[in-house]
């Protein structure tokens, strides 16, 4: 179903990483028709091990941006309790603000409906949880080399960064989590430590997490490899572009890094749930339980039709990044 959004893109490019060779990433912008008058042009980008993964990809953050990009004149939401199922109607702007029609958080496509509101669901676990690590309310942890072999992480990593003309180190992270999910940071660095970059997943299967992890650092690093590059050729860094976002954002993770020494953390001292249940109702129930309970709102667009939910906290409090993410590690 996301193909048809093929028609509704322009400017696709395609890029090589000589971090990861073995790995693809495109991006696009959404067509005019779609945009709000006021803002800037839309982008979005897929990844993948595959061109048609990543296009795949690509085109279901067309869906999630445009219907986003709808539902932004709406004046109010219908959401739905994924425990209970109960309906509640709820002013939009009491959550986001101004930024509502660009700010993604808690937001997934999937042509499965069941499938959109779980990716939903995760996704606000980990911007949640980045977060609160961020902002040192949560500890900073490795996952130990051992628990990466036992997870079969390593070889993934070896396979993707294979061929690769300049080496790269591929640490991961274990975040404190909402209850019912796992959220890693996939850090990469150049042999000497710096050149940093960091990408996150979260899932209720740990590998799953990790791996998606890994997939969004190769994309990030994209922007690390454009900004190293520019520095070699001597080239000035301007305000406000990708370069200048890169800059910051490794001067900023640089800085974190220094001034919080990360503890190991294996994933064995955790319970894993049985199962790895890919249920939105188990998921809100997991966070329910934990004293965070959510709503999911569909935010389809009838235009395009294929499944968009976006989750978000009961309590308006709890929803991340209200102030913007501009200091965030995204």
């Amino acid at each position: 179903m996301v193909t048809r959004m093929k028609q509704e893109i322009e400017g696709t490019r395609w890029f090589a990483s000589p971090y990861a060779r073995n790995f693809h990433v495109c991006a696009a912008r959404l067509k005019p028709g779609w945009k709000v008058p006021t803002y800037p042009p839309v982008y979005v980008s897929g990844k993948g091990r595959t061109r048609r993964g990543a296009e795949q990809r690509l085109l279901g953050e067309a869906v999630e941006r445009a219907s986003l990009l709808t539902a932004s004149s709406q004046q109010s939401w219908t959401c739905v309790d994924p425990v209970s199922g109960n309906r509640h109607e709820i002013d939009p702007a009491l959550y986001y603000g101004d930024d509502r029609p660009l700010s993604s958080h808690g937001t997934a496509t999937h042509n499965i409906a069941r499938e959109a509101k779980y990716r939903a669901l995760l996704e606000l676990c980990e911007r949640r949880a980045i977060e609160d690590w961020w902002k040192g309310s949560t500890p900073t942890q490795w996952l130990p080399q051992t628990t990466c072999d036992r997870l079969n992480i390593t070889p993934l990593v070896a396979r993707l960064r294979g061929q690769a003309p300049l080496a790269r180190r591929t640490r991961f992270l274990f975040l404190t989590a909402p209850p019912g999910s796992y959220v890693i940071g996939a850090l990469g660095s150049d042999l000497s430590g710096r050149q940093l970059a960091i990408g996150f997943a979260a899932d209720t299967n740990p590998f799953a997490a990790l791996y998606g992890a890994l997939e969004e650092l190769l994309s990030v690093e994209l922007e690390t490899a454009d900004l190293v590059r520019g520095q070699i050729d001597g080239d000035k860094i301007e305000p406000g572009t990708n370069r200048d976002r890169a800059s910051r954002l490794q001067r900023r993770l640089q800085k974190f890094f220094s001034d919080t020494p990360p503890q190991d953390h294996d994933i064995d001292d955790v319970i894993l749930p049985s199962g790895f249940a890919r249920d939105p109702q188990f998921l809100g129930r997991g966070l329910e339980d934990g004293g965070v309970p959510v709503f999911l709102t569909d935010l389809t667009s009838p235009r395009i039709g294929v499944p968009t939910w976006r989750a978000m906290f009961r309590n308006p409090r709890h929803a991340p990044f209200r102030s913007g993410s501009d200091h965030a590690p995204l």
